[in-house]
């Protein structure tokens, strides 16, 4: 009778590298070893002899976590708090943490390492908790979901500790995993400052770990996901989103100089499989788009304009064919995804008039882009309108992903129109929405002063001054003028601070004299500059 193979123990160095650094034998079998396999670890392979595997989308396919339900795992015990907690986040949270999207990092990865990880189980609890304290409206109830959010912050804390010391895949896995629970955390609780300290760690963490994937172009770290990555994708994708948002609302955090996902990347075609498809080969091409185009603003003429603008350019043609294309012969898709697909547009158009605009330096020249901003003011308009009878599907309320907000704002700061503009920050004033960093409410304030300061207005409330109901698509004629270009503002930076309070800066666009204003949550005051 042959011997069981798991009674073999095979007394050799060369087991695979997980098995190594725990000190531990291994029985070497290939791809993943069975010791690995056995206690649910990532097996980090055998170096030049490949191997490995066992990673969290591995061990859990998307399909498996939207469908099993929440329980504790083998041997553990937890609290009716801890449980009831994680219910709120399967049954509450997730159909809304991603807004209009699939919540592909917090079913393929959070809730399956939730159960295997200390440090993400009380990351997702105090997430859930924090979520949970938003819809709290007695006293009493709020400092209990303080007390057990801040409680299991610290537990996650305590967990993190010995992995931040390890460089193995599954700890840096681990690691990045909660820095991502830790940013979406602070920005539900609004506390700007502190996410931005976990997302620059988040970032600088994945340039480190990549180092020997990344080329520098343009003084930008470039780093292509492949295979041989330590860093499972859907984090790439994950860390992007936010670097995006972070560099939309401006100065958000200090510039890593890293490009997660660069240009080059093969655009999918002749149709998207699904809206990720769209979604992420989109964000991939804005996030370069982004972020070269501030160094093409800062660098001027060392940067050779044609080689990031053209092919950028043709990248967005080429996925605005894709898109076409995808509903030529099929439009049979859920109401959630047609508006996933119009979000799509607005983040496309911006997109595109971000590149266009790139090698301008006057605001005047926006006054050419009026039928973009007026496009996607409708689509902005349709979303809404669909929100107003079910929330839910249109991923209305408070999530840590890219949404309705953005392109909006973008909108209500650089159109040259007025009718068109000032409906864009009412629409963002009648939505009690949170995207991230993003807050409705507060983005509609800051693009009401900017329009007010350009106007030279600085008492009148100009978000308010038109007649037209929220639900009617503003006009506009070639008559209409805005405001005079030495009025114009340009490099609008927002510093948001705790208690729905936010600080911005701003460059008047012919003197180039600096204006720095701050909102203690009521009211606007100047701030005199040095």
């Amino acid at each position: 009778m042959p011997p069981n193979i798991s009674t073999i123990r095979r007394k050799v160095k060369s087991g695979c590298l997980t098995c190594k650094a725990r000190k531990v034998k291994c029985d070497e079998l290939k791809p993943v070893c069975k010791r690995c396999l056995s206690t649910g670890r990532t097996c980090d392979g055998y170096g030049i002899w490949g191997g490995g595997g066992n990673g969290y989308e591995d061990r859990y396919c998307l399909l498996k976590t939207q469908t099993t339900s929440v329980k504790a795992p083998a041997a553990a015990h937890i609290s009716l708090q801890e449980s009831q907690q994680m219910n709120w986040f399967k049954d509450r949270m997730l159909r809304s943490v991603s807004g209009l999207f699939t919540p592909t990092l917090w079913t393929r990865l959070v809730m399956p390492a939730a159960w295997t990880e200390p440090a993400v189980y009380h990351a997702v609890l105090a997430l859930s908790s924090a979520h949970q304290g938003t819809t709290c409206r007695r006293q009493c109830l709020l400092r209990k979901q303080h007390d057990f959010t801040l409680q299991q912050y610290n537990l996650a804390i305590r967990q993190l500790q010995p992995l931040l010391t390890g460089r193995t895949t599954s700890s840096v896995t681990v690691v990045l995993i909660t820095c991502l629970i830790f940013t979406s955390l602070e920005y539900v609780k609004s506390r700007y400052q502190v996410a931005a300290t976990h997302l620059e760690s988040g970032l600088k963490l994945m340039k480190s770990v990549n180092a020997n994937l990344a080329t520098n172009i343009f003084g930008l770290d470039l780093i292509k996901y492949s295979a041989k990555s330590t860093v499972d994708l859907t984090i790439f994708q994950s860390f992007a989103t936010l670097h995006i948002q972070a560099e939309l609302f401006g100065n958000h955090i200090s510039d890593p100089a890293l490009l997660l996902q660069p240009l080059d990347i093969e655009m999918p075609t002749p149709v998207f499989a699904n809206v990720e498809e769209a979604r992420y080969s989109l964000y991939k091409l804005f996030h370069g788009i982004i972020l070269l185009s501030r160094r093409v603003r800062s660098r001027g003429s060392s940067i050779a304009v044609d080689d990031v603008q053209q092919p950028a350019l043709a990248l967005l043609l080429t996925w605005r064919a894709t898109y076409e294309a995808t509903f030529i012969d099929n439009y049979s898709t859920s109401q959630r995804d047609r508006l996933a697909y119009t979000l799509l547009l607005n983040y496309h158009a911006m997109a595109t008039t971000i590149c266009e605009t790139v090698t301008s330096n006057s605001e005047i020249i926006y006054g050419v882009y009026t039928d973009t901003f007026a496009s996607i003011v409708e689509r902005s308009l349709e979303i809404w309108k669909n929100s107003t009878r079910d929330p839910e599907i249109c991923g209305m309320g408070t999530h840590c992903d890219m949404g309705w907000i953005p392109p909006l704002y973008f909108t209500a700061l650089k159109c040259r129109v007025r009718p068109i503009r000032v409906h864009a920050i009412r629409l963002l004033q009648s939505a009690e929405l949170r995207e991230g960093l993003f807050d409705s409410a507060l983005t509609a304030s800051i693009a009401a002063k900017v329009m007010q300061l350009e106007e030279c207005n600085p008492n009148g409330d100009s978000s308010t001054c038109n007649t037209l109901t929220l639900h009617e698509v503003p006009r506009y004629t070639d008559l209409e003028h805005g405001p005079l270009e030495e009025n114009l503002v340009s490099e609008v930076q927002a510093k948001l601070l705790e208690g729905n309070k936010v600080s911005i800066s701003c460059k008047q666009q012919v003197t180039d004299r600096i204006i720095r204003c701050a909102f203690d949550g009521v009211k606007w005051h100047d701030i005199k500059c040095p």
